[in-house]
């Protein structure tokens, strides 16, 4: 293997990607193969990463998750094909029938029916709020499919899971992670605490690219919400052990932390991935979905993935058990597909299969992307001028704080000429649209989305967040009296 052309390759398409920095690791039988940390952790004060540097691993946190679900499952503690009601009597969802039958098993293979609902939960520079408000929050959001009808990834469900770790083990979900999985893997450098990472004079600044081209540094979660979601932060070091665990399926000491029952289980498919941008490839023309792990062919080898991202942060991690290799990559730029472009591109050299341009294929997929939010908000402008009107009410009238039982609280004030929605820690301008609508840009500053906000005067206002592009959540926010 080339070391000096895996680097070089890396190095080039850093530049390809504009990222800051890019952590990577290969490894094979349990060893650390080749270790390398390119770029910049801190743009403003010119510091490398290294092999310590401290990054937000995002959803590789879900992994975690279900590893620690299993230690408990083991222990009899709870088994993967109980109702989640047996653990938490409290948990309720919009249908009834699924918050009664719902179990581990679709909790943590995200097959429940409830959408992403990550505006509810998630929130900027907000006081923490408990995990049981959160968990409790999850019964009145709307569910947009049938129970168990298929894959929708979700995070809160997560959530809920970290909450029964909290309630069956007697300790925090960070204290738990710690004690259980950390140290005995040997990650010293590991916290499902934010303050850990906040408090590292080694960590990784987050950042985004505008559509100028310009680099900026972005606000990023200061709280422990994301919990076993995707707030572990860690360093590539910790993250190498890890994936050597992963593979070798025991500690350095031996220690196998899991039954090999309970990991079949983990890493058996449970059901189809539909979400996926990539698996029309010929090399990776299915995914599925264990628990807390993308399932799929890569090449003809099974392969055992997932992916993460956060504000100013993405991560790729992915092994081939029968390959006995897998691959650790850690980055400081958000929408990136730099980790994935990097990690097939080690496992074909690796593997010594015949190349594939993986750097193409992922800059296509981002300027598809880039089109489809592009052509949504274009579609949503071309509506509104078809239905031009002048203001159907004094917009003074909509002013004050209105509020919804799984959303929560959002206020409507002036800012200079026009209104503003605050929301979650983010402020919205609105644009008049048409009799008592407004258009909001719920995007990031690189991805515009534009969304419609309809004041009704008698009861509220009625906010669609766009989940995803094909299938917006509708909700009203009553005004608070």
């Amino acid at each position: 293997m080339n070391i000096e052309a895996i680097d070089r390759y890396a190095a080039e398409q850093m530049e390809r990607f504009e990222v800051p920095s890019l952590c990577y690791a290969l490894v094979q039988r349990g060893k650390v193969i080749h270790a390398s940390t390119l770029g910049t952790a801190d743009l403003s004060t010119g510091r490398k990463a290294d092999l310590h540097t401290r990054y937000p691993i995002c959803s590789l946190t879900k992994s975690m998750t279900a590893l620690c679900m299993g230690m408990l499952a083991d222990e009899g503690k709870l088994s993967f094909e109980m109702p989640v009601r047996t653990y938490l009597p409290e948990f309720k969802m919009a249908d009834s029938y699924a918050g009664e039958h719902a179990t581990i098993r679709d909790l943590l293979s995200h097959m429940t029916g409830l959408p992403r609902h990550d505006p509810a939960i998630f929130k900027i520079g907000e006081e923490k709020e408990s995990l049981e408000r959160m968990v409790e929050k999850i019964g009145m959001l709307p569910m947009n499919r049938e129970f168990r009808s298929r894959f929708e990834y979700i995070n809160p469900m997560y959530l809920v899971c970290s909450l029964i770790i909290e309630r069956l083990s007697g300790k925090s979900y960070g204290e738990f992670l710690k004690e259980r999985l950390f140290r005995p893997i040997g990650m010293k450098e590991s916290s499902a605490f934010t303050e850990d990472m906040l408090n590292s004079a080694n960590r990784a600044k987050p950042y985004i690219r505008l559509k100028d081209g310009s680099m900026v540094e972005t606000l990023s979660f200061c709280n422990d919400s994301l919990s076993g979601a995707g707030n572990v932060n860690s360093t590539l070091a910790d993250m190498a052990a890890y994936m050597g665990y992963l593979i070798e399926q025991k500690t350095e000491k031996g220690e196998q932390l899991i039954s090999e029952q309970t990991r079949k289980q983990i890493f058996a498919t449970h059901t189809i991935d539909w979400c996926g941008y990539d698996y029309k490839w010929p090399e990776m023309p299915v995914a599925c979905y264990g628990l807390g792990w993308t399932i799929q062919p890569y090449r003809g080898n099974l392969c055992f993935c997932h992916a993460g991202s956060l504000y100013g942060f993405t991560s790729y991690m992915s092994f081939l058990p029968y390959e006995q290799t897998g691959l650790v990559l850690l980055s400081n730029l958000e929408q990136c597909f730099l980790p994935q472009t990097m990690a097939h591109h080690l496992f074909d050299v690796a593997l010594k299969l015949p190349y594939v341009n993986w750097e193409e294929r992922y800059a296509e997929n981002q300027r598809n992307m880039d089109a489809a939010y592009e052509a949504h908000n274009e579609e949503i402008l071309r509506t509104d001028r078809k239905k031009k009107s002048k203001l159907a009410s004094d917009p003074s009238l909509f002013l004050g704080e209105y509020k919804n039982s799984g959303y929560g609280r959002l206020q409507v004030c002036q800012l200079e000429d026009r209104l503003q929605i605050k929301y979650g820690g983010w402020n919205y301008p609105l644009i008049h649209s048409y009799g008592n609508t407004y258009l909001l840009d719920i995007g990031r500053p690189n991805r515009p989305l534009l969304t419609r906000a309809e004041f009704c005067p008698e009861r509220g206002v009625k906010v669609w967040f766009e989940v995803n592009l094909e299938e917006p959540i509708e909700f009203l926010m009553e005004r608070k009296r």
